[in-house]
């Protein structure tokens, strides 16, 4: 009987445990893909809440290139008061449910070369 038990509690813990690895998957990571800054983006302002003012940021629509040159539209934020700078090469984390994740500026020689002939 405690063997039987063991082994359901393995099969349970495998289970889970897979289930909470393709969540983490499927809600937290992206695809690597590739853009060019190339509009100085639209101004966005947030409220901070009640007697807090106001802060503004920079919204980007664009082309996003993979790694083998596959295109897709991207929007996301800047997170930045002032826009980003004109012809920046940004890496952009991008899943498929929540879009770009995040981003970071990257020199033009880290870009793949095919990401790179599409951009």
């Amino acid at each position: 009987m405690k063997k039987i038990v063991t082994i359901i509690f393995a099969v349970v813990v495998v289970v889970v445990g897979f289930s909470l690895f393709q969540l983490y998957k499927t809600e937290y990571t992206g695809a690597e893909y590739y853009t060019q800054i190339v509009t100085e983006g639209k101004k966005v302002t947030h409220s901070m809440g009640e007697g807090q003012g106001e802060a503004a940021s920079y919204e980007y629509t664009q082309i996003a290139v993979d790694a083998n040159g596959n295109t897709k539209m991207v929007t996301f934020n800047g997170n930045k008061e002032t826009p980003l700078r004109m012809n920046a090469y940004l890496k952009l984390s991008v899943n498929e449910k929540k879009g770009v994740l995040s981003w970071s500026e990257i020199r033009e020689v880290e870009v793949p070369a095919k990401a790179l002939g599409t951009l």
